[in-house]
């Protein structure tokens, strides 16, 4: 096996900007959490930070939901052109911020 050289060790890390295209959303989810404190730096360093902006954290969770909601959701989201997932997202961020209001 070839050692290293000592370029190779020392070449800097990506930027978390510069994310890479996942296979999954898992694979997705484990890449920002290993490098969300990086982006964060990122933004702050490229002055795109303003106060009050809030730099919002995913958390990955289970739920259970109708085959019917879930189908539709599918459906609804190819029409966007998104992945359904964020789609669902979106709009329970939507049905929440309605809610508290």
């Amino acid at each position: 096996m070839k050692k290293p050289s000592k370029k190779d060790v020392m070449k800097p890390k990506a930027k978390a900007s510069q994310a890479p295209d996942f296979a999954s959303e898992r694979e997705e989810a484990a890449w920002w959490d290993k490098h969300a404190d990086e982006f964060h730096e990122d933004v702050i360093a490229q002055g795109q930070y303003k106060p009050g902006l809030k730099l919002r954290r995913t958390k990955p969770v289970t739920i259970r939901l109708a085959e019917a909601d879930v189908e539709l959701a599918k459906t609804l989201a190819v029409r966007s052109g998104v992945p359904y997932q964020t789609l669902m997202k979106e709009l329970l961020h939507e049905a929440l911020k309605r809610k508290s209001a």
